[in-house]
């Protein structure tokens, strides 16, 4: 069986799922459209021979309470789930999250690692210091903040190695990364008018 053909099958019977949850004959589900759709146009639906047209389609996601997405590609949204449901999607998406910031957590350890082996200028390191000293006194969810910066700072790093970019390149650079992070820390912090 081909993928539509597959697909027609699978409306088909969420079709006959909605009409069985609401207790209706195939006359009677048919007699819910304007205009009225016979028993046997019902029957092609839900065997996949035929699909309705979108607009009954709208109309049988609104009687069985669901979305479109959901009786068309059986892939629910929000409203598709169940309280058991959501509070699993939820649970999920928390500890994929706290997953996340972990990973983020040891990034910054272990670049954090390489920035202090690496040779910082004065200017560098004295801005590292205050923003650290910022950031000692935030939440612990700013921890994206700091990856950015730790980021920023090794580029600076992979810049100064380069051996074909002059001084004054290199003196450029490194204003424009300090410009950034401030520029960054001001707005994720709402210190910008």
């Amino acid at each position: 069986m081909d993928e539509k053909n597959l697909q027609k099958k699978k409306i088909g019977s969420r079709i006959k799922l909605i009409r069985n949850e609401l207790g209706l004959t195939m006359k009677e589900f048919g007699q819910k459209f304007d205009p009225p759709a016979s028993d046997s146009i019902v029957s092609r639906w839900e065997r996949g021979i035929s699909t309705p047209n979108n607009e009954r389609l709208k109309k049988i996601a609104e009687l069985g309470n669901i979305s479109m997405l959901y009786l068309t590609t059986g892939k629910k949204v929000l409203s598709d789930l169940s309280d058991d449901e959501k509070k699993a999607a939820f649970k999920t998406m928390k500890e994929s999250f706290e997953k996340a910031k972990n990973d983020q957590e040891e990034y910054i350890k272990l670049e954090f690692e390489h920035i202090l082996n690496s040779d910082l200028d004065l200017v560098e390191t004295t801005y590292l210091t205050n923003v650290l000293n910022f950031l000692k006194y935030s939440d612990k969810d700013d921890v994206m903040i700091l990856a950015s910066i730790i980021r920023m700072l090794n580029s600076s790093i992979e810049v100064k190695t380069d051996n074909s970019i002059t001084k004054e390149e290199l003196k450029d650079f490194i204003n424009g990364e300090l410009k950034d992070i401030e520029k960054f820390i001001k707005k994720r912090f709402s210190l910008i008018e």
